[in-house]
């Protein structure tokens, strides 16, 4: 950052210790002290259950499995798959290694697909029944898959082990208290690669520590947090780093920085830290964060300062109690006359109207002004609201009179169909 005295809102301490041991570890101890009928996952579809202790025994055969098949710390296993019992046993077998995970949305496309593996070059895919057709097709252009293994032993698929079949062809009959996970060093190990978001470009691996992940689990273990009401986060924050306090709501709040995580709002031109309810980028720091993106020094280097902050392209502020607000993304934002203007607050008013059922803001390139803002509404049935009508609207909100003289480009959409507006 460049302002010499930032202003940083910081997170409350830890509410307990974090372990300083890898994530596979507190896994295999936290599932060792389960009793026997304790039920970790439950199929509302098929009715079929999971034990934590049937989940323990086919974690570490699996794990065990794959290192006799010479599968080591750093190689890299996917999962792609529908909700579904066993999706997170490859993820834990994986961890108690130091091997690293790849969740993969199992509703992307095939070529989504391609773009998802070409960034970690997965050895191993484990996959539902559902997508076993992409991968199979993907193995036949890429030289990295090794294997495909099916996670549900009720789904076979004709010339693929599942999982259960690949455990009994490669399990060596270790006894679970001979079984150890692999020791690592939590602050730097990766856990998993998540896609992001992709907001910017096609998603890109976000790489996530063992520690990060411990720390999102701290803050799990919070006192009433089941009754949080909302947040904000990012993949490249480890989700949410604002959380709304159970004791302490404000309406349209996304909360507090979370325990061990610092925030500063930045001024996107100068770059210098703002105060509050200034609105600026959000940026954060602490335990939580990626170490970057996966095999892209250039991505992570525009993604974060010389000195560690995270860069999230969103806009937001706080008020004088520390509650952050988010207002729209920065690379959104229309730069009119120096000014910019966040098309989601212009939406925000314009919504409010009774005469107006919908609306979306753009910017309109403008050899003058840079760009305009301009607003597609959709008026409601019977409604004869008129252009002036919405512009005079608009500056009952807006303090900067020139955004609203500028305002004035409204047309009507007529929704044909829900995925395909026409503009009238």
């Amino acid at each position: 950052m460049t302002d010499s005295t930032p202003i940083v809102i910081q997170g409350l301490p830890f509410w307990s210790p974090i372990p300083e041991i890898s994530l596979g570890r507190q896994i295999y101890d936290s599932l060792r002290r389960c009793t026997d009928d304790e039920i970790a996952y439950f199929d509302v579809y098929t009715g079929r259950q999971l034990l934590y202790k049937d989940f323990l025994r086919l974690s570490y055969q699996l794990a065990s499995s794959l290192q006799n098949c010479g599968y080591k710390e750093n190689d890299v296993v996917a999962i792609c798959s529908e909700n579904n019992n066993n999706f997170f046993i490859p993820v834990v077998s994986a961890l108690y290694l130091g091997m690293v995970s790849a969740p993969i949305n199992h509703t992307y496309t095939q070529r989504e697909i391609l773009h998802a593996v070409n960034i970690t070059k997965p050895k191993v895919i484990f996959c539902s029944k559902a997508v076993v057709s992409h991968f199979e097709k993907l193995a036949k252009t890429v030289n990295y898959i090794e294997r495909i293994i099916i996670l549900d032993s009720y789904d076979k698929v004709v010339g693929y082990d599942t999982m259960e079949e690949f455990i009994k062809k490669h399990f060596r009959n270790l006894a679970l208290k001979d079984f150890k996970p692999v020791d690592l060093n939590p602050f730097d190990h990766l856990a998993v690669v998540l896609c992001s978001s992709g907001t910017t470009g096609l998603p890109k691996g976000v790489m996530t520590t063992h520690d990060n992940i411990s720390v999102r689990n701290n803050h799990m273990r919070l006192p009433n947090v089941r009754i949080i009401r909302q947040g904000y986060g990012l993949t490249e924050a480890t989700l949410a780093v604002t959380l709304v306090p159970h004791d302490d709501l404000k309406t349209g709040s996304s909360g507090k920085v979370v325990p061990g995580m610092s925030c500063m709002i930045r001024d996107p031109e100068t770059k210098k830290a703002l105060g509050a309810n200034q609105v600026g980028e959000l940026c954060f720091k602490g335990r939580m964060i990626t170490k970057g993106y996966y095999e892209n020094e250039e991505a992570t280097r525009s993604t974060f300062s010389s000195d560690g902050w995270l860069f999230t392209g969103d806009l937001g502020y706080y008020d004088e109690e520390y509650h952050f607000y988010i207002v729209d993304r920065l690379k959104e934002l229309i730069k009119y006359k120096g000014f910019q203007v966040a098309p989601a607050e212009l939406e925000a008013i314009l919504i409010q109207h009774p005469q107006i059922q919908d609306v979306g803001v753009i910017g309109k390139a403008d050899e003058e002004a840079g760009e305009l803002p301009t607003a597609f509404v959709v008026k409601k049935t019977n409604s004869n609201i008129t252009e002036q009508q919405i512009k005079d609207y608009v500056a009952l909100y807006i303090n900067i009179v020139d955004i609203c003289q500028v305002s004035h480009v409204v047309k009507n959409i007529k929704i044909t169909d829900k995925s395909c507006p026409t503009f009238m």
